[in-house]
């Protein structure tokens, strides 16, 4: 009988690499940050999608960047007109050596900070929260009561926000809603309140 070779599995040196959905999905945002998309359409378009951040992506390259606006809302948080003076933006890509001249933010910073915000906004609603919003419908202050009465007393328990609680008293029963997360405006990004996720349809309508 004829022998047969044993056959050799060849084994990859590189153990690190990067799926190709991966890869393509930092391509993606690689070319929203290039495209300088307001952070609000990101959030609509993550929330549209059902927190689902690939049909985000897609979507909103898909429909193009309005690059006019990006442009202002970058303009102003670099507030290039005032000299001496550096947006947070500004100083923590200098501190971290990512723009040591002229102020550049490195690409691989605001695509890890787009993440970090998308992946944030990007949770599941609570059950709890309101029901959405009809065409025409008018939003009474009742309704509103109602709303916030379905809460359960657990969701209200907040531990951090010390600087408006009693002395002595750790935690306290509040909701802070909006664009107004202090984890993201150390940086120059604003990021929604775990409030904001957690009940956007109440949101819109105390907005409303």
């Amino acid at each position: 009988a004829a022998e047969t070779a044993p056959t050799e599995v060849e084994s990859s040196d590189d153990e690190d690499e990067v799926p190709p959905q991966q890869e393509d999905e930092d391509s993606k945002i690689a070319r929203l940050v290039d495209m300088q998309f307001p952070l609000g359409r990101v959030m609509r378009a993550l929330q549209d999608a059902g927190g689902d951040l690939h049909a985000a992506l897609d979507r909103l390259l898909a429909e193009g960047g309005d690059r006019e606006s990006g442009e202002q809302v970058w303009a102003s948080s670099q507030q290039a007109d005032a000299p001496g003076v550096c947006s947070p933006v500004q100083r923590d890509a200098r501190e971290e050596g990512h723009a040591p001249g002229g102020g550049e933010v490195d690409s691989n910073r605001g695509r890890y900070y787009f993440l970090t915000q998308a992946t944030l906004y990007s949770g599941r609603p609570s059950s709890y929260d309101a029901k959405p919003m009809e065409d025409g419908e008018e939003v009474s202050l009742a309704s509103i009561l109602d709303d916030l009465r379905r809460i359960p007393t657990k969701l209200w328990a907040c531990r951090g926000r010390k600087n408006v609680a009693p002395v002595g008293v750790k935690e306290t029963q509040q909701m802070t809603m909006g664009l107004i997360d202090p984890r993201g405006h150390s940086h120059g990004f604003p990021a929604p309140s775990r409030s904001s996720w957690l009940f956007p349809n109440l949101m819109r309508r105390l907005l409303h």
